[in-house]
């Protein structure tokens, strides 16, 4: 059985762009989805952000409104069906030089690591049936149906492609507990309600070698990209990047960033051998040394991006972490340049 692992399976979160296909749905049918971003204290705009995560149940729900807002109980179905695969980057990475749909699901499952960490994805290979499987660690608290409606859309779709002439539906069982954004009589396969509430798609084991005829235009750049698996660190940092300069980076507040209570966060951070206060020192200094280094700003407009309205406080914190002061750090920095 081919598998991925999760390092911190309590704590999920998921790629906020990856909300771009449900967001770019609406628009096609002239509807605005800022008001779906919005009541869940997002923006389109943090949306276009591709480092950006969120907690996976924030993901569900702002899908599940996305579907409310359209008035469309089956939007992620319809998501799933009608999306460019050369448009979802998982999707493309995945099918980059596969050869068969076995390839494909495989480098697929390898994926998956870099852009959500609240599910576990696996293919079980039996002598007559293979099963992809998208395992859930525990029950979401916000039910994952459009999500559900999207990995249902999706998965069928490359099947059909795949297996041409040979597709059979009745060969085709699909199990999730969360099948109310799926239609019953979907693509003629068996719809199954089944106490999980992950994934399975089970079909003919023989399938798994046909050969993957997808057609898909990768860009320039597109699979060459390496990027690190989402932990609750990596999840942190995403959010944490773009509000540096606020005055309150307390737990309560970093953690309703994410979707989460303060004291989740805080053991989350412990059980990954950090503490929130490290992390923002951290970010803070990466952030003043690149911009001591690069960038024409002054040390007091690099302090005030930071939340320092005191240069001599910026000052101060700046040499606690790296031993000398700002000033002199841009001069050696210069130096370095012109060697």
């Amino acid at each position: 059985m081919t598998d991925n692992s999760n390092s911190n399976p309590s704590l999920g979160f998921i790629r906020l762009s990856n909300a771009a296909l449900f967001s770019n749905s609406l628009r096609s049918r002239g509807i605005d989805p800022e008001a779906a971003f919005k009541s869940h204290g997002l923006s389109a705009t943090a949306a276009a952000d591709e480092n950006l995560f969120v907690h996976a149940e924030v993901f569900y729900g702002l899908t599940n409104t996305f579907a409310d807002l359209v008035n469309d109980k089956f939007l992620g179905v319809r998501v799933g069906e009608g999306f460019a695969f050369s448009d979802w980057p998982p999707f493309a990475s995945a099918a980059s030089n596969a050869k068969t749909l076995s390839e494909f699901l495989i480098r697929y499952v390898q994926m998956v690591p870099t852009e959500v960490s609240s599910v576990k994805h696996s293919l079980l290979v039996e002598p007559n049936t293979a099963t992809y499987q998208v395992t859930r660690f525990g029950d979401p608290g916000v039910a994952p149906v459009q999500v559900t409606g999207f990995g249902c859309a999706q998965y069928i779709r490359v099947i059909r492609a795949v297996t041409g002439q040979f597709w059979d539906p009745t060969k085709v069982t699909f199990k999730s507990k969360y099948i109310g954004g799926i239609p019953a009589d979907y693509q003629d396969v068996q719809i199954a309600f089944s106490s999980n509430p992950g994934i399975e798609i089970t079909f003919p084991v023989d399938w798994l070698f046909k050969a993957l005829q997808l057609n898909i235009q990768v860009a320039e750049g597109q699979t060459s990209k390496v990027a690190s698996e989402v932990t609750v660190v990596t999840a942190l940092r995403s959010v944490l990047a773009g509000n540096l300069d606020k005055a309150d980076l307390g737990p309560v507040a970093v953690a309703k960033l994410l979707g989460l209570e303060g004291d989740r966060l805080v053991k989350a951070l412990k059980q990954n051998g950090t503490t929130l206060s490290k992390e923002v020192k951290r970010l803070k200094i990466e952030r003043a040394k690149s911009e001591l280094s690069k960038s024409d700003k002054t040390i007091s407009e690099i302090g005030l991006s930071l939340g320092y309205h005191d240069n001599a406080h910026f000052t101060r914190f700046f040499r606690s972490q790296t031993g000398v002061n700002p000033s002199a750090f841009r001069s050696h920095a210069a130096s370095a340049r012109q060697r």
